[in-house]
Protein backbone atom coordinates (compact mmCIF):
# COMPACT_ATOMS: atom_id res chain seq x y z
CA UNK A 1 0.00 0.00 0.00
CA UNK A 2 1.43 3.59 -1.14
CA UNK A 3 1.90 5.69 2.01
CA UNK A 4 -1.29 7.83 3.27
CA UNK A 5 -1.69 10.91 2.28
CA UNK A 6 -4.59 13.24 2.59
CA UNK A 7 -6.71 14.01 -0.80
CA UNK A 8 -6.43 17.71 -1.97
CA UNK A 9 -10.18 18.43 -0.81
CA UNK A 10 -8.93 18.17 2.68
CA UNK A 11 -6.22 21.18 1.71
CA UNK A 12 -9.26 23.27 0.51
CA UNK A 13 -11.74 22.70 2.75
CA UNK A 14 -11.59 25.69 5.05
CA UNK A 15 -10.96 28.20 1.72
CA UNK A 16 -13.11 30.75 1.24
CA UNK A 17 -16.38 29.55 -0.29
CA UNK A 18 -19.73 30.90 -0.01
CA UNK A 19 -22.15 29.42 2.35
CA UNK A 20 -25.02 27.03 1.28
CA UNK A 21 -27.85 24.51 3.08
CA UNK A 22 -25.66 22.82 5.59
CA UNK A 23 -22.11 23.87 4.08
CA UNK A 24 -21.64 27.02 6.02
CA UNK A 25 -18.28 27.27 5.56
CA UNK A 26 -17.89 30.44 8.34
CA UNK A 27 -20.22 27.84 11.03
CA UNK A 28 -17.14 24.81 9.86
CA UNK A 29 -13.78 27.10 9.87
CA UNK A 30 -15.07 27.40 14.07
CA UNK A 31 -15.34 24.05 14.18
CA UNK A 32 -13.81 21.89 11.46
CA UNK A 33 -14.55 18.82 10.99
CA UNK A 34 -11.61 16.23 10.87
CA UNK A 35 -10.37 14.22 8.18
CA UNK A 36 -10.41 10.93 8.85
CA UNK A 37 -11.64 7.34 7.42
CA UNK A 38 -15.00 7.07 9.01
CA UNK A 39 -16.29 4.53 6.42
CA UNK A 40 -13.19 2.17 6.59
CA UNK A 41 -14.01 2.26 10.56
CA UNK A 42 -17.36 0.93 9.65
CA UNK A 43 -17.49 -1.55 6.49
CA UNK A 44 -13.76 -3.01 7.21
CA UNK A 45 -14.70 -6.70 7.38
CA UNK A 46 -12.18 -6.57 10.73
CA UNK A 47 -14.62 -4.70 12.46
CA UNK A 48 -18.01 -4.12 10.32
CA UNK A 49 -21.54 -2.83 11.59
CA UNK A 50 -24.17 -5.29 11.50
CA UNK A 51 -26.79 -4.90 9.05
CA UNK A 52 -29.55 -2.08 9.85
CA UNK A 53 -27.62 -0.14 12.50
CA UNK A 54 -27.11 3.26 12.41
CA UNK A 55 -24.17 4.93 10.09
CA UNK A 56 -22.70 7.85 10.34
CA UNK A 57 -19.70 9.62 8.61
CA UNK A 58 -19.24 13.17 8.99
CA UNK A 59 -16.50 15.09 6.26
CA UNK A 60 -17.24 12.18 3.36
CA UNK A 61 -15.83 12.93 -0.24
CA UNK A 62 -18.47 12.54 -3.64
CA UNK A 63 -16.83 10.63 -6.06
CA UNK A 64 -19.89 9.98 -8.16
CA UNK A 65 -23.16 11.30 -8.63
CA UNK A 66 -25.20 8.56 -10.78
CA UNK A 67 -27.59 10.74 -12.91
CA UNK A 68 -27.38 8.20 -16.11
CA UNK A 69 -30.01 6.20 -16.19
CA UNK A 70 -28.25 2.61 -18.12
CA UNK A 71 -31.29 0.61 -18.34
CA UNK A 72 -33.26 3.45 -19.54
CA UNK A 73 -36.24 2.34 -17.88
CA UNK A 74 -35.43 4.55 -14.50
CA UNK A 75 -34.63 1.77 -12.35
CA UNK A 76 -31.20 2.73 -12.21
CA UNK A 77 -30.35 6.34 -11.28
CA UNK A 78 -29.82 8.68 -7.76
CA UNK A 79 -26.97 6.35 -6.06
CA UNK A 80 -24.30 8.64 -5.04
CA UNK A 81 -20.57 7.35 -4.56
CA UNK A 82 -18.70 8.77 -1.57
CA UNK A 83 -14.95 7.67 0.23
CA UNK A 84 -12.83 8.30 2.80
CA UNK A 85 -10.90 11.62 2.56
CA UNK A 86 -7.48 10.02 3.62
CA UNK A 87 -6.44 7.95 0.90
CA UNK A 88 -5.23 5.16 0.23
CA UNK A 89 -7.07 3.55 2.42
CA UNK A 90 -8.83 -0.17 2.19
CA UNK A 91 -12.65 -0.20 2.24
CA UNK A 92 -13.01 3.62 2.45
CA UNK A 93 -15.44 3.27 -0.47
CA UNK A 94 -19.78 3.28 0.11
CA UNK A 95 -22.62 3.77 -2.22
CA UNK A 96 -25.56 5.40 -0.72
CA UNK A 97 -28.76 4.24 -2.27
CA UNK A 98 -31.11 6.47 -3.42
CA UNK A 99 -30.29 8.87 -0.89
CA UNK A 100 -32.54 12.45 0.40
CA UNK A 101 -30.41 15.83 -0.14
CA UNK A 102 -30.87 18.38 2.96
CA UNK A 103 -31.54 20.24 2.20
CA UNK A 104 -33.49 18.80 -1.12
CA UNK A 105 -32.15 21.45 -3.55
CA UNK A 106 -28.97 20.13 -2.65
CA UNK A 107 -26.84 19.66 -6.07
CA UNK A 108 -23.86 17.35 -5.69
CA UNK A 109 -21.19 17.06 -7.42
CA UNK A 110 -17.48 15.13 -7.26
CA UNK A 111 -15.23 16.98 -4.72
CA UNK A 112 -17.82 18.00 -2.14
CA UNK A 113 -17.37 17.62 1.14
CA UNK A 114 -20.73 15.73 3.02
CA UNK A 115 -21.89 13.82 5.91
CA UNK A 116 -23.58 10.92 5.53
CA UNK A 117 -25.90 9.46 8.00
CA UNK A 118 -28.45 6.26 7.11
CA UNK A 119 -29.16 2.41 7.84
CA UNK A 120 -25.92 0.61 6.96
CA UNK A 121 -27.04 -2.32 4.58
CA UNK A 122 -24.55 -4.60 4.25
CA UNK A 123 -25.70 -5.76 0.92
CA UNK A 124 -25.58 -9.57 -0.44
CA UNK A 125 -27.21 -9.11 -3.37
CA UNK A 126 -31.00 -8.78 -4.77
CA UNK A 127 -33.58 -10.70 -3.28
CA UNK A 128 -34.67 -12.13 -6.95
CA UNK A 129 -30.80 -14.09 -7.27
CA UNK A 130 -28.48 -16.02 -5.45
CA UNK A 131 -26.49 -14.22 -2.72
CA UNK A 132 -23.25 -12.90 -3.88
CA UNK A 133 -20.55 -15.63 -3.75
CA UNK A 134 -17.71 -16.54 -0.56
CA UNK A 135 -20.42 -14.26 1.83
CA UNK A 136 -19.34 -10.39 0.08
CA UNK A 137 -21.22 -7.96 0.92
CA UNK A 138 -21.65 -4.33 -0.75
CA UNK A 139 -21.47 -1.84 1.67
CA UNK A 140 -24.76 0.57 1.33
CA UNK A 141 -26.54 3.24 2.96
CA UNK A 142 -29.91 2.86 1.76
CA UNK A 143 -32.48 5.77 1.76
CA UNK A 144 -30.07 7.92 4.24
CA UNK A 145 -29.46 11.65 4.38
CA UNK A 146 -26.67 13.53 2.76
CA UNK A 147 -25.80 17.11 3.69
CA UNK A 148 -23.13 19.91 2.73
CA UNK A 149 -19.97 19.35 4.76
CA UNK A 150 -17.38 21.55 2.98
CA UNK A 151 -16.20 22.48 -0.64
CA UNK A 152 -13.69 21.07 -2.61
CA UNK A 153 -12.06 19.42 -5.19
CA UNK A 154 -12.30 16.05 -6.87
CA UNK A 155 -10.51 13.05 -5.22
CA UNK A 156 -7.18 11.60 -7.17
CA UNK A 157 -7.41 8.40 -8.11
CA UNK A 158 -5.96 5.24 -6.72
CA UNK A 159 -3.81 3.65 -9.49
CA UNK A 160 -5.09 -0.26 -9.15
CA UNK A 161 -3.68 -3.18 -12.07
CA UNK A 162 -4.95 -5.98 -13.45
CA UNK A 163 -3.40 -8.23 -9.94
CA UNK A 164 -5.06 -6.27 -7.84
CA UNK A 165 -8.50 -8.49 -8.65
CA UNK A 166 -6.97 -12.31 -9.19
CA UNK A 167 -8.83 -12.47 -5.37
CA UNK A 168 -12.25 -10.63 -5.65
CA UNK A 169 -12.49 -11.00 -1.29
CA UNK A 170 -9.31 -8.71 -1.05
CA UNK A 171 -10.29 -6.70 -4.21
CA UNK A 172 -13.89 -5.77 -2.69
CA UNK A 173 -11.13 -2.68 -0.90
CA UNK A 174 -11.63 -1.02 -3.99
CA UNK A 175 -15.12 -1.12 -4.56
CA UNK A 176 -16.65 2.65 -4.09
CA UNK A 177 -13.46 4.21 -4.53
CA UNK A 178 -12.25 6.27 -7.31
CA UNK A 179 -9.81 3.60 -9.08
CA UNK A 180 -7.58 3.96 -11.89
CA UNK A 181 -6.03 1.40 -14.78
CA UNK A 182 -3.04 2.13 -16.59
CA UNK A 183 -1.93 0.83 -20.06
CA UNK A 184 -5.25 -1.20 -20.49
CA UNK A 185 -7.03 -2.94 -23.52
CA UNK A 186 -10.27 -3.06 -24.35
CA UNK A 187 -12.13 -6.27 -25.66
CA UNK A 188 -15.42 -6.33 -27.37
CA UNK A 189 -18.03 -4.32 -26.01
CA UNK A 190 -21.21 -6.83 -25.51
CA UNK A 191 -24.88 -6.47 -24.43
CA UNK A 192 -27.14 -3.49 -23.76
CA UNK A 193 -25.16 -2.03 -21.02
CA UNK A 194 -22.00 -1.54 -23.02
CA UNK A 195 -19.53 -3.71 -20.99
CA UNK A 196 -15.92 -4.66 -22.18
CA UNK A 197 -13.42 -6.81 -20.62
CA UNK A 198 -10.26 -5.08 -20.18
CA UNK A 199 -6.79 -6.82 -20.03
CA UNK A 200 -3.83 -5.48 -18.81
CA UNK A 201 0.51 -5.94 -19.38
CA UNK A 202 0.07 -9.30 -17.35
CA UNK A 203 -2.96 -10.30 -19.01
CA UNK A 204 -6.93 -10.45 -18.97
CA UNK A 205 -8.82 -9.22 -15.58
CA UNK A 206 -11.53 -9.69 -13.81
CA UNK A 207 -12.68 -5.76 -14.22
CA UNK A 208 -15.03 -5.10 -16.77
CA UNK A 209 -15.18 -1.29 -18.21
CA UNK A 210 -19.19 -0.72 -18.03
CA UNK A 211 -21.47 2.52 -18.95
CA UNK A 212 -23.16 2.74 -15.46
CA UNK A 213 -22.56 6.37 -14.75
CA UNK A 214 -21.88 7.45 -19.04
CA UNK A 215 -22.67 6.26 -22.12
CA UNK A 216 -19.69 4.52 -23.59
CA UNK A 217 -19.97 3.74 -27.31
CA UNK A 218 -19.62 5.95 -28.57
CA UNK A 219 -19.22 8.84 -25.72
CA UNK A 220 -18.40 12.71 -25.98
CA UNK A 221 -15.09 12.21 -26.42
CA UNK A 222 -14.82 10.05 -29.69
CA UNK A 223 -15.85 6.61 -30.41
CA UNK A 224 -14.63 4.29 -27.72
CA UNK A 225 -13.81 0.54 -30.13
CA UNK A 226 -12.91 -2.88 -28.80
CA UNK A 227 -9.54 -4.16 -28.93
CA UNK A 228 -8.17 0.11 -28.30
CA UNK A 229 -5.56 0.53 -26.26
CA UNK A 230 -5.92 3.15 -23.40
CA UNK A 231 -3.40 5.04 -21.61
CA UNK A 232 -5.64 5.25 -18.98
CA UNK A 233 -9.58 4.85 -17.62
CA UNK A 234 -10.08 6.45 -14.70
CA UNK A 235 -13.75 5.32 -12.46
CA UNK A 236 -15.72 4.11 -9.63
CA UNK A 237 -15.42 0.56 -9.09
CA UNK A 238 -18.60 -1.04 -8.76
CA UNK A 239 -19.21 -5.12 -7.78
CA UNK A 240 -22.57 -6.84 -8.73
CA UNK A 241 -21.55 -10.56 -8.93
CA UNK A 242 -18.23 -11.08 -10.93
CA UNK A 243 -16.73 -9.50 -12.62
CA UNK A 244 -15.76 -5.69 -11.40
CA UNK A 245 -16.94 -2.96 -13.39
CA UNK A 246 -15.13 0.22 -13.51
CA UNK A 247 -17.47 3.00 -14.55
CA UNK A 248 -16.07 6.46 -16.21
CA UNK A 249 -17.87 9.54 -14.75
CA UNK A 250 -17.31 11.65 -18.12
CA UNK A 251 -14.91 11.44 -20.94
CA UNK A 252 -12.49 13.01 -19.29
CA UNK A 253 -11.56 9.88 -17.51
CA UNK A 254 -11.03 8.00 -20.29
CA UNK A 255 -7.32 9.04 -21.78
CA UNK A 256 -6.64 7.46 -25.32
Amino acid sequence: MRPTHVLATALVALAGCGSRGNGDLDHLAANPKPFGTPIAQQTNPAHRLPNGAPFVADGVVVVAVDSYDETQDGKSIGNVYVQDPVQPTPWSGLTLFKPTPNPPDLALTPGQGVDVAGPFDAFTGPSTSPPFPSGIILPEVKQGSISMSYEGEAPAPVDVTVDDFTDTNKAMQYVGRLVRMKNVQVGAFQGSRQQAYISGPSGASNVQLAGQLMPLAPYAGGPLKGGQTLKSVTGVLNYFYTPFQLCPRTSADIEQ
